[in-house]
Protein backbone atom coordinates (compact mmCIF):
# COMPACT_ATOMS: atom_id res chain seq x y z
CA UNK A 1 0.00 0.00 0.00
CA UNK A 2 3.11 2.47 0.86
CA UNK A 3 3.98 2.36 -2.82
CA UNK A 4 0.44 3.56 -3.99
CA UNK A 5 0.17 6.38 -1.94
CA UNK A 6 3.40 7.73 -2.82
CA UNK A 7 5.36 10.50 -0.68
CA UNK A 8 1.93 11.82 0.73
CA UNK A 9 1.51 8.38 2.26
CA UNK A 10 4.98 7.67 3.12
CA UNK A 11 5.20 11.39 4.58
CA UNK A 12 1.41 9.99 7.08
CA UNK A 13 2.96 6.95 7.65
CA UNK A 14 6.20 8.50 8.62
CA UNK A 15 4.28 10.64 11.21
CA UNK A 16 3.37 8.21 12.79
CA UNK A 17 6.32 5.49 13.49
CA UNK A 18 7.25 6.07 16.85
CA UNK A 19 4.18 4.66 17.81
CA UNK A 20 4.40 1.55 16.90
CA UNK A 21 6.02 -1.66 18.55
CA UNK A 22 9.60 -2.36 17.83
CA UNK A 23 9.09 -5.05 14.88
CA UNK A 24 7.01 -2.55 13.34
CA UNK A 25 8.78 -0.03 13.57
CA UNK A 26 11.85 -2.02 12.25
CA UNK A 27 9.47 -3.16 9.12
CA UNK A 28 8.67 0.86 8.73
CA UNK A 29 12.07 2.08 8.44
CA UNK A 30 13.82 -1.01 5.92
CA UNK A 31 10.28 -0.63 3.67
CA UNK A 32 11.45 3.29 3.26
CA UNK A 33 14.55 1.81 2.26
CA UNK A 34 13.91 -0.63 -0.19
CA UNK A 35 11.68 1.28 -1.56
CA UNK A 36 14.07 4.49 -2.23
CA UNK A 37 11.79 7.05 -0.03
CA UNK A 38 14.58 9.44 -0.04
CA UNK A 39 12.61 12.12 1.43
CA UNK A 40 12.44 10.23 4.92
CA UNK A 41 15.68 9.88 5.71
CA UNK A 42 16.22 13.30 7.51
CA UNK A 43 12.69 11.79 9.45
CA UNK A 44 14.10 8.26 9.88
CA UNK A 45 17.32 9.65 10.62
CA UNK A 46 15.98 11.87 13.74
CA UNK A 47 14.46 8.65 15.25
CA UNK A 48 17.82 7.67 16.01
CA UNK A 49 18.58 9.91 18.70
CA UNK A 50 14.87 8.21 20.79
CA UNK A 51 15.47 4.58 19.66
CA UNK A 52 16.52 2.26 22.35
CA UNK A 53 15.52 -1.07 20.11
CA UNK A 54 18.59 -2.62 18.57
CA UNK A 55 16.91 -4.01 15.56
CA UNK A 56 15.04 -0.66 14.78
CA UNK A 57 19.01 1.40 15.39
CA UNK A 58 20.26 -1.23 12.67
CA UNK A 59 17.47 -0.40 10.30
CA UNK A 60 17.63 3.23 10.85
CA UNK A 61 21.61 2.64 9.79
CA UNK A 62 20.60 0.64 6.82
CA UNK A 63 18.60 3.29 5.63
CA UNK A 64 21.08 5.74 5.72
CA UNK A 65 23.21 3.37 3.42
CA UNK A 66 20.39 2.47 1.26
CA UNK A 67 18.90 6.49 1.01
CA UNK A 68 21.81 8.94 1.61
CA UNK A 69 24.52 10.40 0.28
CA UNK A 70 27.43 12.35 1.26
CA UNK A 71 25.94 14.21 3.70
CA UNK A 72 25.47 11.01 5.86
CA UNK A 73 29.25 10.05 5.67
CA UNK A 74 30.40 11.34 8.65
CA UNK A 75 26.86 10.27 10.79
CA UNK A 76 27.20 6.81 9.82
CA UNK A 77 31.60 6.87 10.73
CA UNK A 78 30.75 7.84 13.78
CA UNK A 79 28.17 4.94 14.06
CA UNK A 80 31.05 2.33 13.60
CA UNK A 81 32.40 3.01 16.79
CA UNK A 82 29.25 1.84 18.24
CA UNK A 83 28.97 -2.58 18.42
CA UNK A 84 25.32 -2.48 18.04
CA UNK A 85 25.15 -1.36 14.90
CA UNK A 86 29.26 -1.44 13.78
CA UNK A 87 28.48 -3.64 10.78
CA UNK A 88 25.42 -2.15 9.44
CA UNK A 89 27.49 1.26 9.46
CA UNK A 90 30.16 -0.49 7.43
CA UNK A 91 27.99 -1.66 5.15
CA UNK A 92 25.80 1.32 4.84
CA UNK A 93 29.08 3.56 3.91
CA UNK A 94 30.04 1.04 1.05
CA UNK A 95 26.51 1.12 -0.36
CA UNK A 96 26.66 4.97 -0.41
CA UNK A 97 30.24 4.19 -2.07
CA UNK A 98 30.75 8.00 -3.35
CA UNK A 99 34.66 8.75 -2.56
CA UNK A 100 34.40 10.48 1.25
CA UNK A 101 32.55 7.17 2.07
CA UNK A 102 35.06 5.23 0.44
CA UNK A 103 37.84 7.37 2.14
CA UNK A 104 35.50 6.74 6.04
CA UNK A 105 36.41 2.74 4.97
CA UNK A 106 39.63 3.85 4.61
CA UNK A 107 40.00 5.75 7.87
CA UNK A 108 38.26 3.13 9.73
CA UNK A 109 40.12 0.23 8.40
CA UNK A 110 43.25 2.24 9.23
CA UNK A 111 42.47 2.36 13.39
CA UNK A 112 42.87 0.28 15.37
CA UNK A 113 40.99 -2.41 16.33
CA UNK A 114 40.42 -4.77 19.67
CA UNK A 115 37.36 -7.16 20.24
CA UNK A 116 35.51 -10.24 18.64
CA UNK A 117 33.92 -8.03 15.81
CA UNK A 118 36.45 -5.03 15.53
CA UNK A 119 39.02 -7.71 14.77
CA UNK A 120 37.57 -8.67 11.48
CA UNK A 121 36.90 -5.12 10.32
CA UNK A 122 40.06 -4.65 8.19
CA UNK A 123 39.02 -7.92 6.19
CA UNK A 124 35.75 -7.12 6.44
CA UNK A 125 36.25 -2.89 4.80
CA UNK A 126 38.46 -4.57 2.41
CA UNK A 127 35.90 -6.43 1.01
CA UNK A 128 33.54 -3.85 1.26
CA UNK A 129 35.56 -1.60 -1.37
CA UNK A 130 36.34 -4.24 -3.57
CA UNK A 131 34.27 -4.80 -6.71
CA UNK A 132 33.18 -7.87 -6.08
CA UNK A 133 30.53 -6.34 -2.79
CA UNK A 134 29.60 -4.21 -6.06
CA UNK A 135 29.08 -7.36 -8.14
CA UNK A 136 27.27 -9.19 -5.16
CA UNK A 137 24.93 -6.01 -4.42
CA UNK A 138 23.97 -5.25 -8.43
CA UNK A 139 23.33 -9.48 -8.24
CA UNK A 140 20.75 -9.24 -5.64
CA UNK A 141 19.42 -6.15 -7.28
CA UNK A 142 20.99 -3.70 -5.23
CA UNK A 143 23.00 -1.59 -7.18
CA UNK A 144 25.61 0.51 -4.76
CA UNK A 145 26.22 4.33 -4.58
CA UNK A 146 24.44 7.60 -4.51
CA UNK A 147 22.03 9.68 -6.40
CA UNK A 148 23.44 12.24 -5.30
CA UNK A 149 24.64 14.99 -7.99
Amino acid sequence: HLHRAGPTGAAALMARVRDEASGVRTWMIRTFAEGGYATQLPAIRALYAYESEREVRRAIVHATGRLGGDADVTWLEERTLSPTVQREALFALARIRTEAALAALARIRARPHDGALSGDIPALVDYLRSSAFEEVEAAAGRPVGTTDG
